[in-house]
């Protein structure tokens, strides 16, 4: 009830920021359908940079609650051509066994980056086209976006059939991949030259929880095994019951928008949202201990993967992987749009920031807030895409009833991983999580 008021009593303002992050997928959906990673949050617009396809995974999503009646910011029709633009589009890129690259170049078919095939940013591309295509003025993409899916092999894509692949490529072998070597880990990707990246999915919080949902609802021989969500569990208990350590904020919000796991059992009724709200108060704390030290952090928190000020004064905005554990360390840099997808685990710390933010002078941009570092006088230059994307989906839950999870679930592959999963456990409804 207490979140509910605060919500009701901030709704203006929590609309207002919704519109600007809404009109970050509409101004950088490119003409080829997919949307860009980041654009400038002030000043002329970027007309070029690379293709994100998990922000434009989470843009459908953005796309289509744009056209819904309590946004109106397009046509039903002008997101039904959008959504089969970027689908058609999603359908041209290069992929393996399903999974596509983390980033393009401008034309949208050259991967580049390291992690030139991408799991977890395929499976965001693939969710975001499930649930558009669930509103019903977008159902003609549905063949579209079923297709994307049903091309996954996720089992090609674990550790248990990779293994020998791997164990080819100099210095990628490990004692934790071969004490893995039965297990339906989904690797992370590959590279360049078509090896694959060693590192795999092995923690269970809210970044990841989708992707292992749609593999768990994979089409039959392709889809991964329940009993790999057992060793998740595991795994978390491992870290001391708190996955929170080392990870940024980004890490207990995206899928607890997508998903609602209420509906799913775990093992021992693990509760996930309950860890992903500890999580992020952890970071709160983290970030409001570190007062003393930085000017930052006596009025905003938050640190999540995100720019940060430039290592010389004069130089280009820095990409850091912040967080409350790990380096780098921190530098008395809040991000504060991070922090706005947790305003339904946490609405009174995001409405702090939010109120805050209205006192630095050109902080609130035309997507949502900069990044912020009082001690060095700096605001970042751009939004990233994914932030953005959080934001669209954890706002949209707060102001209207949670519906995101509830047409999610309409998706044929949740609804099989769900009905998978409570058989596989068995766990009566008290102790299920969420």
């Amino acid at each position: 009830m207490i979140h509910a008021q605060h919500i009701a009593r901030n709704k203006r303002l929590l609309m207002q920021v919704q519109r600007n992050a809404l009109s970050y997928f509409l101004d950088n959906q490119l003409e080829h359908g997919l949307i860009l990673d980041r654009q400038t949050n002030r000043g002329a617009l970027r007309v070029e940079g690379l293709c994100s396809t998990s922000a434009t995974g989470m843009g459908l999503i953005a796309i289509a609650l744009a056209s819904t009646p309590e946004y109106g910011l397009i046509s039903r029709k002008d997101a039904a051509g959008r959504l089969r633009k970027a689908l058609d589009a999603a359908h041209r890129l290069p992929h393996n066994h399903g999974i596509m690259p983390h980033f393009t170049k401008c034309d949208g078919v050259t991967p580049v980056g390291s992690d030139q095939l991408a799991t977890i940013d395929s499976a965001w591309l693939i969710a975001g086209g499930l649930l558009a295509a669930q509103f019903p003025w977008l159902k003609d993409c549905r063949g579209l976006a079923r297709q994307l899916f049903d091309r996954v092999d996720w089992r090609f894509w674990t550790v248990a059939a990779r293994l020998g692949d791997i164990s080819k490529q100099p210095g990628d072998m490990n004692d934790t991949l071969r004490s893995r070597a039965d297990g339906d880990w989904l690797l992370h990707g590959a590279r360049d030259n078509g090896t694959f990246l060693p590192s795999h999915w092995d923690l269970l919080n809210a970044e990841t929880a989708f992707m292992y949902a749609l593999a768990t609802g994979g089409r039959p021989g392709r889809g991964v095994r329940t009993d790999i969500w057992g060793k998740l569990k595991a795994l978390y208990d491992t870290t001391g019951g708190d996955t929170s350590r080392g990870f940024g904020l980004f890490v207990h919000q995206y899928s607890i928008e997508l998903i609602n796991f209420s509906k799913i059992c775990l093992p021992d009724g693990f509760n996930l949202q309950s860890a992903c709200r500890a999580g992020v108060e952890r970071n709160y704390r983290v970030s409001r201990a570190e007062g003393g030290r930085f000017k930052t952090f006596r009025v905003f928190w938050g640190l999540s993967a995100g720019d940060g000020p430039p290592a010389v004064d004069g130089g280009a905005d820095e990409y850091r992987a912040y967080g409350p554990s790990e380096p780098p360390s921190i530098d008395g840099t809040a991000h504060v749009m991070a922090t706005v997808a947790s305003v339904r685990l946490a609405p009174h710390r995001v409405l702090e920031n939010m109120c805050a933010a209205q006192l630095v002078p050109g902080m609130f941009g035309r997507y949502g807030y900069s990044n912020v570092n009082l001690d060095r006088n700096w605001l970042s230059r751009d939004v990233v895409g994914i932030d953005a994307g959080a934001a669209v989906m954890a706002l949209d839950n707060a102001l209207h009833g949670n519906r995101l999870p509830e047409i999610f679930h309409r998706v044929p592959p949740i609804q099989s991983a769900i009905a998978r999963l409570q058989h596989a456990w068995s766990c009566p409804r008290r102790r299920r999580f969420g």
